[in-house]
């Protein structure tokens, strides 16, 4: 049972690591983010408006990805989080490259 608690600390424990390094990587390839952009990526926060990039920095990389077209939407990319440790489930759409709609739910609350 400790190996089992072990492992799964070590895996929480990096997960965060990698995001927060692509969090801080892509902040710095963008100088040209916003105060208030950076702010709200640094609480893990999204609203629309914002680039895929910002997203990601925000939220890491999605879980899957499906990109749609069609004559009422247009092209959309839609991504959804997944998260093991967590009950919440994230979706985010873009049109052409922009957070159009975002959902954060949490189950549990």
């Amino acid at each position: 049972m400790r190996k089992f608690i072990f492992l799964i600390s070590l895996v929480a424990f990096l997960s965060c690591g990698s995001v927060l390094s692509l969090q801080d990587r892509l902040i710095s390839e963008h100088p040209e983010w916003t105060k208030k952009q950076i702010e709200l990526i640094k609480r893990g926060e999204i609203e629309v408006g914002m680039t895929k990039d910002m997203v990601k920095a925000s939220w890491g990389e999605p879980s899957y990805i499906n990109k749609t077209d069609s004559e009422y939407t247009g092209k959309v990319t839609a991504w959804s989080y997944y998260r093991v440790f967590g009950s919440n489930i994230k979706a985010v759409s873009f049109k052409e490259g922009i957070v159009s709609m975002f959902s954060d739910s949490h189950p549990n609350e």
